[in-house]
C-alpha cells in the first residue's frame, strides 16, 4: 500500500474508485488514505489496530464500517485463512497436488498430440510411397539404366484433381500435384485421398491452366526432414543447385523437363514485395523481362541461364522462416528439345 500511495497514477485510481475495502492499515498509510479519501477521525478508528475481519468499505462517496468475524473452527477457515501456521500446510498440500495433476495432465495431452501428429505424418509418408509405386514404371527399352517413367493415369482414375507429378532426382521431392480451381487451398491440409493431413499435398495455383499458362505456380508445405517442399531449402546452396538443376513435371499428356534459373526468398502480404505468384501469363515481352530480371536480381546466386521470351516456367513456392510471411521460391524454365 505504501508504494501505491507514492504513485500518482495509483492515487488517482484510488480516488476515482467506486468500491474500496480497507482493513487494518499501517500508521503512515492511514494518514495518506485519510487525506485522499476524506476519512474522518471516527472512521479512521475502524482501520486502526483492529482485528481481522474489521474495516471500512467505501462505496461511492459513502464510508461504511463493517465487522465480519469468520468462525475459526471450520475447515473452510483453515483453507481460506492467510494467517501463518493455520491453513498454510493444508493449502500447500492442495496446491502441490493440484500442480502435480496439472503437470501430469499437460504431459498426457502433449504426448497424445505428439503421438497423433507423428502417426498422421507416418501415414502420409506411407501414402506418398504407395502413390510412387503406382506411378513409377520401368522403361523396358532401357534395361541397363532402368529409366523410370511416370504415368499418372491410374491416379487420375482415383482422384481427378491430380494435374501432374513433380520429381527432382536425388531429392525427396517426388509428389503428385493437385488443383481445385473452385477451392484453391483445398489440399493445403489434405492428402491425395482428401483426408486431413498436416503435410497436405502440393497443389497448383487456381490461376494456372496446365496446358496454356506461361508459368505454373505450385505450392507445398515446408516440412521438417526435407519432406514435401522442405527439401527446397537445400537450393540456398549453389553447390547443391549445380547437382540438382533439373525438374521433371509429368502431366496426363506428356513429361517436360525444366532447368532452374533462379532461387530466392521474399515475403508476401506486403505492398512493396515481389508478387511472383501473380505472373502466370505474360501479356508482352516487357512484362516477361520484368519478371525474369526481378527473379535473377533476388536470386541467391547467378545460374548463367537466360530465359527468352515465350519460354515456359514452373515455380515452386514454400514457406521460409527467416522473415515473417517469408517464402522460398525456385523457378525453372522449360527445356525445349
Amino acid at each position: 500500500m505504501e508504494d501505491m500511495l507514492q504513485s500518482h497514477t495509483a492515487r488517482t485510481m484510488l480516488a476515482n474508485s467506486e468500491l474500496i475495502i480497507m482493513l487494518n492499515q499501517a500508521s503512515t498509510d492511514r494518514v495518506e488514505l485519510a487525506k485522499l479519501l476524506n476519512i474522518s477521525d471516527l472512521q479512521m478508528s475502524y482501520i486502526t489496530n483492529v482485528n481481522a475481519g474489521e474495516g471500512l468499505i467505501k462505496i461511492g462517496s459513502s464510508l461504511i464500517p463493517f465487522v465480519n468475524r469468520f468462525p475459526r473452527n471450520t475447515e473452510l477457515y483453515k483453507l481460506m485463512t492467510t494467517k501463518p501456521r493455520r491453513g498454510c500446510r493444508i493449502v500447500k498440500k492442495i496446491l502441490y497436488v493440484f500442480c502435480i495433476m496439472l503437470l501430469i495432465s499437460s504431459i498426457l495431452i502433449s504426448s497424445y498430440c505428439i503421438y497423433k501428429e507423428l502417426k498422421q505424418n507416418k501415414e502420409q509418408e506411407n501414402n506418398f510411397e504407395e502413390l510412387i509405386e503406382i506411378v513409377e514404371q520401368t522403361n523396358p527399352e532401357e534395361k541397363e539404366q532402368e529409366e523410370t517413367v511416370i504415368n499418372i493415369d491410374n491416379l487420375y482414375a482415383i482422384n481427378s484433381d491430380i494435374v501432374g507429378w513433380l520429381k527432382i532426382n536425388d531429392t525427396t521431392i517426388n509428389y503428385p500435384i493437385m488443383q481445385t480451381k473452385s477451392n484453391p487451398n483445398y489440399y493445403l491440409h489434405r492428402d491425395f485421398y482428401k483426408k486431413y493431413s498436416s503435410y497436405g499435398t502440393p497443389y497448383m495455383s487456381e490461376e494456372c491452366s496446365i496446358n496454356t499458362s506461361d508459368n505454373l505456380v505450385i505450392y507445398g508445405h515446408h516440412m521438417n526432414h526435407k519432406k514435401v517442399f522442405g527439401a527446397l531449402e537445400d537450393y540456398k546452396s549453389k553447390e547443391f543447385y549445380e547437382n540438382h538443376k533439373i525438374i521433371d513435371f509429368t502431366t496426363l499428356e506428356e513429361m517436360k523437363k525444366y532447368e532452374i534459373f533462379a532461387v530466392f526468398k521474399t515475403v508476401v502480404y506486403s505492398k512493396n514485395t515481389f508478387k511472383y505468384y501473380n505472373f502466370v501469363n505474360f501479356s508482352n515481352e516487357d512484362e516477361f523481362n520484368t519478371f525474369v530480371n526481378k527473379c535473377k536480381e533476388l536470386s541467391f546466386y547467378e545460374t548463367n541461364i537466360k530465359p527468352k521470351y515465350h519460354d515456359k516456367f514452373i515455380t515452386l513456392s514454400t514457406c521460409e522462416y527467416s522473415n515473417k510471411n517469408g517464402r522460398l521460391v525456385v523457378i525453372a524454365r522449360e527445356i525445349n528439345n
